[in-house]
């Protein structure tokens, strides 16, 4: 797990605390409040997760040192998940 999302992890567990942004009538029972808080959570760290892992992390990853080519040793081919990777060969190559 990348530092990035461990720490969006972080925040939208802290925020979905019992207590810590949105509060219940107190009439509520202690078993709905919890379970309320844990549906919204795991909703809203899906919904985060998902959209951070296909398009931000895109495009963090696509700034690299080396630019639009490989580095020495690696040449592009088309990887296991079908996407152009940097893939090593085992020599030099430039």
């Amino acid at each position: 797990m990348d530092p990035i999302s461990l720490i969006l992890s972080a925040v939208l567990f802290y925020l979905f605390v019992p207590g810590v942004v949105g509060y219940f009538p107190s009439g509520s029972g202690k078993g709905t409040v919890l379970l309320t808080h844990a549906v919204l959570f795991a909703l809203t760290v899906s919904a985060v997760m998902g959209y951070y892992w296909t398009n931000v992390r895109q495009y963090i990853e696509s700034m690299s040192n080396w630019g639009d080519k490989c580095p020495n040793g690696f040449i592009e081919k088309i990887g296991k998940a079908g996407k152009v990777e940097c893939l090593p060969v085992g020599h030099r190559t430039y």
